[in-house]
């Protein structure tokens, strides 16, 4: 069609590289790569062609800890005077059109129950923030209500552990 362009852009994996699989389909799995610089990339891959481990179920309170961040969203874990319990602390944007930004922030305490972490499972109020964090290897994976700010911010994503 006349004004219309195809949208693509080359992504490709080395030896080495770590993903984060999302699920299974046959013989492929749909992959997440987050680079150390620039944008993530999804997409299915064949199974065949990674070798897949299995995170730790029971990391250590220090594989949590430090500054994490995915894109311009951060989160950091540093300890807290209760033992087994983390602080968890972040901030997200959403950027519109122009100067249009919204934030959102974390600002918590949990405890981790294997590789995984919630964070304001005590609140009640039903627009309160929420969010799911597991540690796979060297990744956080979150999932947040959307609750956690402003209109269309997220903290869901894959996170790296800052060098």
């Amino acid at each position: 069609m006349p004004g219309k362009r195809k949208m693509s852009r080359e992504a490709y994996l080395v030896p080495g590289d770590k993903v984060v699989i999302a699920r299974t389909f046959q013989k492929f799995a749909c992959s997440w790569y987050s680079p150390a610089k620039g944008l993530p990339t999804v997409g299915w891959i064949k199974a065949a062609d990674l070798r897949i481990t299995n995170p730790n179920p029971n990391p250590p309170v220090s594989a949590w800890l430090g500054d994490w961040s995915y894109s311009e969203n951060t989160i950091s874990f540093t300890h807290n005077k209760l033992a087994g319990y983390l602080n968890v602390t972040g901030e997200a944007f959403w950027k519109g059109f122009g100067d249009n930004i919204h934030i959102g922030e974390l600002d918590d305490r949990a405890k981790p129950a294997g590789n995984q972490l919630k964070v304001g499972e005590r609140e009640t109020d039903g627009y309160a923030c929420k969010a799911t964090i597991r540690l796979i290897n060297n990744f956080l994976v979150v999932r947040d209500n959307m609750n956690c700010g402003g209109v269309n911010v997220t903290f869901s994503g894959v996170y790296r552990k800052k060098k």
